[in-house]
C-alpha cells in the first residue's frame, strides 16, 4: 500500500471509534440511561448485553490511542516547519478544553473533550523522551487507573445509587429505572450540569484521567516507532497481536455472558470491570484487524466514507 493509503487508515480507524462512541452513549445522550446504572429486560436486555460485549469502552479506547499518535504528528510536521510546536499545541488544548466544558454545562454531562485537554498537558513532557520510557510510562498510568477502578469496584454497593439530590427535579419514572426528559426544564438541567461539574466531576477526573494519559501515550510510542507507516513489516506481529488480543477478551467476555444468562434484569454496571478490561483487549483485536483490512486493496474502497 502506499504511504498515504497507510496514513489514511488512521483516518478509517478515527472514523470508525468515533461512529461506535455515538452508538454507545445514545442512552446517556438521549435520556434513557443518563447514568447508566438502569436495568433492562426483554429486548432491551439483548441490546445493552451486545453493545456492552463488542462496543462499550473498546472505542473510547482507540479513540485515545489515536489521540496520542495525532499529538505526534502534529508536533512532528509543527518541528519539521519550525513553528512554535509546544504553544501551537498548547493554544489547540485551552480552546479544546474551553469547548469541552460549554459541551458538558449546556449539551451533555458525558462529555470527554475537557478531560482529553487536562490529559493532553501531560503528553508535552514525554514528546521528546525514549520510545521505551513513553510505552513504561504509558503502562504505568494505565495500571494506576485500573487499580482505581478495581477497588471502586469491589467498593461499590449492589443496590441501586441514589440519584444526585439536584437531577430529582429531572427524572420521571421510578428508582429503578431513570429517565431524564430532556425536551424539558432546560435551564434546570444547566444548573445540575453545573453542579455535576463542581461535585462529581473532579471525583470523575482522577480515575479517568490517568487511563486517558495512559492511552494518549501508547498512541505517542506507536507514532515514535512508525507503527502505521510499517504495517507490511509489522503484518506478523500484528497478526499474533490480533489474534492474542482476541482470545483475552473472549476469556475476559465470559463473566459478562455468564451474568447476562442468569439474571433477569441487566445492571452494565454489575459487570463494568469486565467490560472495562474486556474492552481493552478487543480494542486491540479491533484496531489490528482494520490495519490489515486496510492493506487490502480490495476493502479499502468500501471504508473512505468513514
Amino acid at each position: 500500500m502506499q504511504q498515504n493509503a497507510r496514513i489514511y487508515s488512521l483516518d478509517i480507524i478515527r472514523g470508525m471509534a468515533i461512529l461506535c462512541i455515538l452508538f454507545a452513549n445514545l442512552p446517556t445522550m438521549t435520556g434513557l440511561d443518563p447514568f447508566n446504572q438502569a436495568g433492562y429486560i426483554g429486548i432491551d436486555k439483548v441490546i445493552r448485553f451486545l453493545v456492552d460485549l463488542f462496543i462499550q469502552s473498546k472505542f473510547y479506547t482507540i479513540f485515545a490511542f489515536l489521540f496520542g499518535v495525532g499529538f505526534y504528528i502534529f508536533m512532528k510536521n509543527t518541528e519539521a516547519k519550525e513553528y512554535p510546536m509546544y504553544r501551537l499545541f498548547i493554544r489547540r488544548l485551552c480552546i479544546l478544553l474551553v469547548f469541552g466544558l460549554l459541551h458538558f454545562t449546556f449539551l451533555w454531562y458525558g462529555d470527554i473533550l475537557h478531560a482529553y485537554a487536562i490529559a493532553g498537558f501531560i503528553l508535552l513532557f514525554f514528546y521528546k523522551g525514549s520510545t521505551k520510557l513513553i510505552f513504561i510510562a504509558g503502562c504505568s498510568f494505565l495500571t494506576v487507573s485500573y487499580v482505581l477502578h478495581i477497588i471502586i469496584f469491589l467498593q461499590a454497593s449492589s443496590s441501586i445509587p441514589k440519584v444526585p439530590t439536584y437531577y430529582q427535579y429531572m427524572f420521571t419514572g421510578n428508582t429503578t429505572n431513570h429517565t431524564v426528559n430532556l425536551f424539558t426544564h432546560y435551564l434546570y438541567q444547566v444548573k445540575a450540569r453545573l453542579f455535576f461539574l463542581m461535585i462529581e466531576e473532579p471525583q470523575q477526573l482522577l480515575i479517568g484521567i490517568p487511563e486517558y494519559i495512559g492511552l494518549f501515550l501508547i498512541g505517542l510510542w506507536a507514532g515514535k516507532k512508525n507503527t502505521f507507516k510499517r504495517v507490511p513489516e509489522l503484518i506478523k506481529n500484528i497478526r499474533f497481536l490480533q489474534w492474542s488480543s482476541l482470545c483475552i477478551s473472549c476469556l475476559l467476555s465470559c463473566p459478562i455472558i455468564y451474568y447476562f444468562i442468569k439474571k433477569d434484569v441487566y445492571y452494565s454496571k454489575d459487570v463494568q470491570l469486565w467490560i472495562l478490561f474486556g474492552g481493552k483487549a478487543l480494542a486491540i483485536f479491533y484496531i489490528c484487524t482494520l490495519l490489515r483490512v486496510c492493506e487490502n486493496k480490495k476493502y479499502i474502497k468500501c471504508l473512505p466514507p468513514l
